[in-house]
């Protein structure tokens, strides 16, 4: 085992790591000595792999099959066991090495390799990627689970046994020489095989295309992000969860903002690409559309968050332009302008794109244009667009709420005084009460909002800050920005759970339009 990780860090950490960033182009670069360092990090990572489900098989053999432990666990098989494990996977990864083609040609001289496009569609290069993917790491991961729990269940069963022939209280008090040796013994394998877990799980989750993930994540997303809206927009519309006007006006509005964000970029944008590719959807004048739509929306749905924050910061903390300021035409003059403001904020990235492919003289889908992260006046509109969404909204709901709690604090405080420490621990304050409601859905919402959008904001300033370009991106870090858009879409799906979990009334309302169907087919059934 040694032996094959030393292997695989020699042809897999050296040439691609160390080799790539710290030399320049070399003979590794070679188009078949870069495919032949392919084949040996498969066959490597294969040996590494199945290496330690043979030891794990020959300590389940030595300490749960007495009867086969003298023949099997001995230098002989061992050595027979890994010779041929080894020579299988190094026959079974030689057919990689023609899936292999130059990448560029310098001076009529092949350098580097990618794998061909054939690889993915020719019948038998489609089934060794699948054996490929079965036997590491598909295959490894059930029976190292199956090794260790039938291990496990065998070394309970032992003890148990063991200790009623030596007797409970001898056993407590003197050591059993048989039972440390195996428990040396099952350390060893258990710590193994725990890190084989974490490799198999990691090779796993990359031989996986993030596609795959995206195509289910969105569909999902879908599926519970717009009924959820839905829902929400028709019960607070009814307006009967106890909720003043202006808050219900913002809430309302802040979820139509996310059923259209949903819409946009789960339902148009993901859905219609994975499930229905070439519509006039991945025209790209539409393309440049929906990017623009979906920057609008989502600006819409963040600035809602910041513009209902301060509508409840005033109303908890500004006793005096509470009566001027949380009315329902204020907010609705609010929501308005704010709408307008960011709609024509976004119009100039229309004119950021350009047609990704040509096809029959018909532009489709979009991509954006290279002098977009090189001309000073675009990148000061990327800088400013990401400050204003969501650097800056990021800022002030924390600050808004390290204001609103400190408020409340001197608040509890001073009405503490007033109304005496015992009269108040004995007597329920309704005006507490009341802001402890507001309070409690002000900062669920608030909090969501900065934990999703996190990720989204690392990237940002993880890209201006090395200056790598989005487009040049490994694929780590092409990951880690999509986990960053999935959370920031994810945000516009849970505020109904939010509202469920913060408001009673609110909860209700979901029950009796849950059970209005059913009420209302029996009463038809009455009649």
């Amino acid at each position: 085992m040694a032996a094959a990780d030393l292997m695989l860090i020699i042809t897999d950490v050296i040439p691609n790591g160390v080799q790539s960033y710290y030399s320049r182009r070399s003979f590794l670069d070679l188009t078949p000595i870069c495919s032949g360092i392919g084949v040996l990090v498969r066959a490597a990572r294969d040996c590494s792999v199945w290496f330690t489900i043979t030891f794990s098989f020959d300590r389940f053999v030595s300490i749960c099959c007495q009867k086969l432990k003298t023949k099997y666990c001995t230098e002989k098989t061992a050595t027979v066991v890994l010779v041929t494990t080894c020579t299988r996977f190094c026959l079974k990864n030689i057919p990689f090495y023609f899936s292999y083609e130059s990448m560029r040609l310098i001076n009529n001289v092949p350098f580097y390799c990618k794998t061909n496009s054939s690889y993915y569609t020719e019948t038998w290069r489609v089934a060794l990627d699948w054996l490929d993917t079965v036997l590491t790491p598909l295959l490894p991961f059930p029976l190292i689970l199956l090794l260790n729990a039938v291990t496990a269940r065998h070394i309970l069963v032992i003890s148990r046994v063991r200790q009623r022939l030596k007797g409970e209280t001898k056993g407590e008090n003197r050591s059993d020489q048989e039972m440390e040796s195996r428990k040396k013994s099952v350390i060893l394998l258990f710590t193994k095989l725990s890190a084989a877990q974490i490799e198999t799980e990691y090779t796993l989750e990359m031989s996986c295309p993030i596609d795959d993930v995206l195509k289910i994540y969105y569909m999902i997303l879908a599926v519970i992000g717009v009924p959820a809206n839905l829902l929400t927009i028709v019960i607070l519309s009814r307006r009967k969860c106890g909720l003043s006007t202006c808050t219900t006006r913002y809430l309302v509005a802040m979820a139509l903002a996310d059923l259209i964000v949903i819409m946009i970029n789960a339902v148009l944008w993901h859905i219609s690409f994975y499930y229905f590719p070439g519509t006039f959807l991945d025209i790209a004048p539409v393309c440049s559309l929906k990017t623009v739509l979906a920057s609008a929306t989502t600006d819409c749905s963040v600035w809602f968050t910041v513009a209902f924050s301060f509508d409840r910061f005033v109303a908890i903390c500004c006793q005096k332009l509470k009566m001027k300021y949380c009315t329902g035409k204020t907010a609705a003059l609010v929501l308005t302008v704010t709408c307008i403001l960011l709609c024509l904020r976004n119009i100039p990235y229309y004119f950021t794109f350009e047609p990704l492919m040509i096809i029959d003289s018909v532009p489709w889908l979009c991509t954006v244009k290279p002098s977009y992260y090189a001309d000073p006046g675009w990148v000061g509109f990327d800088w400013f667009d990401r400050i204003l969404t969501p650097l800056l909204p990021f800022t002030l709901i924390l600050l808004i709420n390290a204001l609103t709690v400190q408020h409340i604090l001197v608040t509890i405080r001073v009405r503490k005084g007033l109304r005496g420490q015992s009269n108040a621990k004995n007597s329920r304050d309704p005006e507490m009460e009341s802001r402890r409601k507001s309070v409690i859905l002000l900062f669920t919402i608030s909090g969501s909002f900065i934990v999703l959008w996190s990720v989204y904001v690392i990237e940002f300033l993880y890209s201006k800050i090395t200056g790598t370009n989005p487009a040049d991106y490994t694929l780590s870090e092409f990951i880690f920005q999509q986990i960053g858009w999935m959370l920031l879409n994810l945000n516009c799906s849970i505020n109904t759970f939010i509202y469920g979990l913060t408001q009673s009334k609110f909860r209700e309302q979901i029950e009796k339009m849950l059970k209005y169907p059913v009420t209302a087919s029996i009463r038809l059934m009455k009649k």
